[in-house]
């Protein structure tokens, strides 16, 4: 999820502060928010290539051709400008996308990555937006639970209570907005640490997120898998988040990155969400440029 400039301002104009608003507990102070340098665009590709060669460093990944053509989004246009690369990291990585959008609103970039479900891992899913016009810098760092977080306390422990210390160090760089401000689509996604806030610069976001990245990848090296009589479920639980994502994406793009057509802001969509049954069988997709 990304705020539109718009409702940016509306929440910088009203609460102008650095906000708390977990555990029940709203702690607010002041922060001044400069605009993006002009090399945000450069900026963004780095990111995507570090985060990218981050998780390749420990589970390789296999950058599938034509990936956006066969999600009907091949070649951008109502001003939009990008590339879309799709990969798959089986056995443990079903899906990768890594994204990076120009339109005349804005810069985008969106990262995810969707665990095969035979393993426990949360997915990782990360969206940095700079506004063309300057101001803040707005971000949507999440780890989507594949498990139920009431419940399952050994779960929280292993992964929520372990990035709690990244969700600490993350609030001295940004500043949070309540989880109110998400569309329906991405709250019911949402984790116990899902960071919603704008930051002063790439370079803040850029850090936060590659911290994330790194604790993430490093769930990788050595899953938990998920007991094979339960492995239908979490397939089934990963279907239905997917379709959460690919409603979120398809109304981020009609509204925010040019109000683009509802028919075309859908295709783009598919391939910011990327593949989803066939995720887990190596069908999809690849890499365009201008997609």
């Amino acid at each position: 999820m990304f705020l539109c400039p718009t409702a940016v301002a509306v929440v910088l104009t009203t609460v102008a502060t650095r906000g708390w608003a977990f555990g029940g507990v709203r702690r607010w102070s002041a922060m001044r928010v400069s605009p993006p340098r002009m090399s945000a665009r450069g900026e963004l590709d780095e990111l995507r290539s570090s985060l990218v060669a981050t998780i390749d460093g420990v589970v390789p990944l296999s950058l599938k051709e034509d990936h956006a053509a066969g999600l009907g989004a091949r070649t951008l246009n109502e001003g939009i400008t990008g590339s879309c690369d799709g990969y798959l990291g089986l056995p443990k990585i079903g899906w990768c996308s890594a994204t990076r959008l120009d339109s005349a609103t804005c810069s985008f970039l969106h990262l995810s990555a969707q665990v095969a479900p035979n393993y426990d891992v949360p997915h990782l899913s990360l969206d940095v937006t700079v506004p063309a016009s300057g101001g803040p810098v707005t971000i949507d760092y999440d780890l989507t639970a594949r498990e139920d977080v009431v419940g399952n306390k050994n779960y929280v422990a292993n992964y929520y209570e372990a990035a709690e210390p990244w969700f600490d160090a993350a609030k001295a760089k940004v500043t949070l907005v309540p989880n109110a401000a998400a569309p329906l689509a991405m709250r019911a996604l949402a984790s116990p640490v899902a960071l919603h806030a704008v930051a002063n610069s790439v370079a803040d976001a850029s850090s936060v997120a590659e911290k994330l990245v790194g604790l993430w990848s490093n769930w990788l090296v050595t899953p938990t898998e998920i007991n094979r009589m339960k492995r239908g479920a979490a397939y089934s639980r990963d279907t239905a988040m997917h379709k959460q994502r690919w409603i979120h994406y398809s109304g981020l793009v009609a509204n925010t990155l040019g109000g683009v057509a509802p028919q075309r802001a859908a295709e783009i969509a598919s391939a910011l969400a990327g593949p989803g049954d066939e995720a887990y069988t190596g069908g999809g997709g690849g890499s365009a440029e201008g997609v």
